[in-house]
């Protein structure tokens, strides 16, 4: 039964993660649009080349970094000592044996870790101006699919 719900969550959960599938399905439905449709919802492109015939490629281009790591934390470090130790007192001697543990505890900080994401999403329109295809390439042209 537990692993009927793990299941279960797990599929309702699937549809809520962006994928590049995702993205796919968002941009595709713009083909057939105008080009004035497209630029009032997307804005003003990045780039835009023109070929001889009078299509043109509009580009968009998303790009940001992020930072991971950097934090410190405490892990403790546990020795264990034992042994004899000889006690001399009032000219008597005794040996008795001995344990000891002591708990240190020592930063660790883990590295800071620079991470790149970008999408490049090209729209081709064609000389009437209505879009053609479309092509992206990058690690974060994802959406949520409906």
């Amino acid at each position: 039964m537990r692993l009927l719900g793990a299941f279960f969550c797990a599929a309702l959960l699937s549809g809520c993660f962006a994928t590049t599938a995702g993205y796919r399905q968002l941009i595709s439905g713009w083909v057939g649009h105008t080009e004035q449709r497209l630029v009032s919802a997307w804005g003003v492109p990045d780039s835009v080349y023109t070929s001889n015939d009078g299509s043109k490629v509009l580009r968009y281009y998303d790009e940001y970094t992020y930072q991971t790591g950097g934090n410190t934390t405490y892990e403790p470090i546990t020795t264990h000592d034992s042994g004899k130790a000889t006690v001399y007192e009032d000219g008597d001697r005794t040996v008795s044996k001995y344990t000891d543990t002591t708990t240190t505890y020592v930063p660790v900080t883990t590295p800071v870790v620079t991470h790149r994401k970008s999408c490049e999403t090209q729209f081709t329109i064609s000389p009437s101006g209505i879009v053609t295809a479309f092509s992206f390439n990058g690690n974060d042209c994802r959406a949520v699919e409906e």
